[in-house]
């Protein structure tokens, strides 16, 4: 496994969303690659229009800043950086620990099924916050054995929970799990086996 190496195309603000490179061959995988530019390191969320690239600046505890034209672009799956004194496992020990720096997504969520629920994107281990209409869902995503996610309902009524092309408690996850506006308003979701979440919390 190994990074690649690129260029930005063009100069990147501190607070730019989408940076062109001079080429992208996204990494193999269902987890979100991270670049690193400079001394930053961001989540590449978005890759539909290489190579224009739709991030999330300054992630696991980075700063976003202004980066010049040219600068290179180091990008693979979080596993792929050199641990090195010199890598970004030194600058942010949190790439490979994910537990020092725990990853969170606010979600606000849409449709009323899975496949027009929002889409998790950061990566598991990770703290998702809800918000929006009730009966409006979320998808988690086909999971690999050892992911999870804790999800908080912070929405006024049911936050619908989906797995398109998975499962959830042994039931197809085109099949919501409800997550209710009362109790404690949260559920775990873990996967031991791949494929299948288990989701426990009220419901």
């Amino acid at each position: 496994m190994a990074t690649t190496v690129t260029t930005l195309s063009g100069a990147l603000s501190a607070t730019g969303t989408r940076f062109v490179v001079a080429a992208y061959t996204a990494p193999s995988g269902r987890a979100k690659p991270l670049a690193r530019i400079d001394d930053e390191i961001v989540l590449i969320a978005d890759a539909s229009l290489s190579p224009s690239l739709g991030v999330v600046r300054g992630y696991m505890g980075t700063l976003a800043v202004a980066h010049e034209t040219q600068a290179a672009v180091e990008y693979g799956k979080p596993d792929d950086f050199p641990v090195t004194a010199h890598g970004p496992s030194f600058q942010n020990p949190a790439i490979y620990n994910p537990y020092t720096l725990a990853n969170v997504q606010e979600v606000t969520i849409t449709g009323a099924t899975g496949t027009t629920a929002a889409n998790v994107i950061n990566p598991a281990p990770a703290f998702l916050n809800v918000t929006g209409t009730s009966g409006a869902g979320l998808n988690l995503g086909v999971p690999s054995a050892g992911e999870a996610y804790t999800i908080k309902n912070n929405t006024t009524g049911v936050c619908k929970v989906y797995c398109v092309g998975g499962t959830i408690n042994g039931t197809t996850g085109t099949t919501a799990f409800s997550l209710t506006a009362t109790g404690n308003l949260m559920a775990f979701a873990f996967c031991s086996t791949a494929g299948a979440w288990q989701i426990a919390g009220n419901t």
